[in-house]
């Protein structure tokens, strides 16, 4: 809005200034050389310079009008433009605001359903029995339910052992003297 009034200002200050410039120019003699008493002109030399004078400045005065104007449309482009654009980044920012809530809903919704899921998994698969069955060296036994995780001991072939959990194709077991671990699933049977 303030860029539109300093146009506006602008534009004015040109009009008068140029107006008042005319009247000077004419007044002093500038337009049509000294005002010379000794110096005689017909009557239609006059009217034929008063003519042109009031022509150049009705056509100066119609430019600056035209550049006024346009200096305010421009304006009033810029303005509308800046308007915009303040509104589209509104939207986006609102848009975003709203997905991100919607996420936030949606994985608090899925962690809720799955929570009963994995209850209801480890309660059908805790507490079974189970025999490591491996073909030559002894099973390794990991500290998490990774098959890169630390190796905290092993376990033979043929050994019983309590199955307390399943995840990420390992199996959490509790061997017959109390160590837990995992181990690979596909070595338990049962």
């Amino acid at each position: 809005m303030k860029l539109k009034n300093v146009l506006i200002a602008l534009a004015i200050a040109v009009v008068v200034g140029l107006a008042l410039g005319s009247i000077i120019a004419y007044t002093s003699g500038a337009l049509f050389g000294p005002k010379d008493p000794l110096v005689t002109t017909s009557s239609s030399d006059v009217e034929t310079s008063l003519v042109n004078a009031s022509e150049l400045e009705d056509q100066q005065k119609k430019e600056d009008r035209a550049k006024a104007e346009k200096a305010l449309s421009d304006a009033e482009k810029e303005s509308k433009k800046a308007d915009q654009t303040s509104s589209e980044k509104k939207t986006k920012t609102q848009s975003t605001e709203s997905a991100t809530t919607q996420a936030q809903s949606q994985q608090a919704a899925n962690t809720q359903a799955a929570a009963p899921q994995q209850q209801q998994q480890q309660t059908q698969t805790g507490g079974g029995s189970a025999t490591i069955n491996v073909q030559g060296a002894d099973l390794n036994m990991r500290a998490a339910a990774d098959p890169s995780a630390t190796i905290v001991g092993s376990v033979s072939n043929g050994t019983q052992v309590t199955v307390l959990d399943r995840a990420n194709g390992m199996v959490h077991i509790q061997t017959g003297d109390g160590r837990q671990a995992w181990v690979a699933q596909d070595y338990v049977n049962g």
